[in-house]
């Protein structure tokens, strides 16, 4: 089996894989810097903190207690192994879910016949894509990923990370816009974390608008449209 690279692991959470008990494995390695990256030590590709085998075995005391795995990150297509990781814990009789920024168009559209559920971050605007997430190609990539989800009809939803710092209401809107042109049926606001972040100045500085104030205006977009604080 090709190496798979596991920074962290959450036994059991209820809110990653809607109306399911499931293990989140972090897999290390990310292609984007995004400012409010709450895993930064996720970033660097490298070797993880947890050998596959010792997750196997740890993942096959949880069968019958625990329903689906969801691969996090960092961004997990970068794995090498993550197919056959899949494969694994499809065999032992979980589900599987993905968490994954899209910035891996290929990749994504390859895997996603194995999947259960994808948690899609659907970060920025163009206008400020590269700024968030220090990448480029950033927002192109997303809209092919985002393009092969909604083709896929693979249980989803669509989540975006609010911080009035990096995105005005006006740029959340203009996301609402783009969603709604491909039919986006669940989107999930996200409350921007402070804490250990990539860009520790954000912590300086007031987090959040009123986001219930703009979602009558965004609802027009898209009607499933929910705030998760942490």
């Amino acid at each position: 089996m090709k190496a798979i690279q596991i920074g962290g692991i959450t036994p059991l959470t209820t809110i990653d894989f809607p109306d399911h008990l499931a293990t989140v494995l972090y897999c290390q390695g990310c292609n984007l810097r995004c400012q409010y990256c709450h895993n930064p030590e996720l970033i660097k590709i490298c070797s993880g903190a947890y050998q596959w085998l010792a997750i196997q075995h740890f993942l096959t005391r949880r069968v019958n207690l625990v329903e689906a795995i969801v691969f996090s990150g960092g961004e997990p297509l970068i794995q090498p192994g993550l197919v056959e990781a899949i494969q694994w814990c499809k065999q032992q009789g979980f589900k599987v879910g993905l968490h994954t920024s899209g910035s891996l168009p290929k990749h994504f559209k390859a895997i996603l016949p194995q999947l259960d559920w994808v948690g899609f971050d659907y970060k920025a605007p163009p206008s400020v894509a590269t700024v968030i997430t220090g990448n480029r190609a950033y927002y192109k990539k997303c809209l092919s990923s985002l393009n092969s989800l909604l083709q896929s009809n693979i249980p989803y939803e669509i989540r975006t990370t609010i911080n009035c710092q990096l995105l005005s209401p006006d740029q959340l809107l203009s996301i609402a816009v783009t969603l709604a042109s491909y039919k986006v049926k669940h989107w999930i606001l996200q409350s921007f974390r402070p804490g250990n972040i990539l860009n520790t100045e954000l912590n300086q500085k007031s987090h959040y608008y009123h986001l219930e104030q703009l979602l009558p205006d965004i609802k027009q977009y898209v009607a499933n449209t929910q705030i998760r604080y942490y």
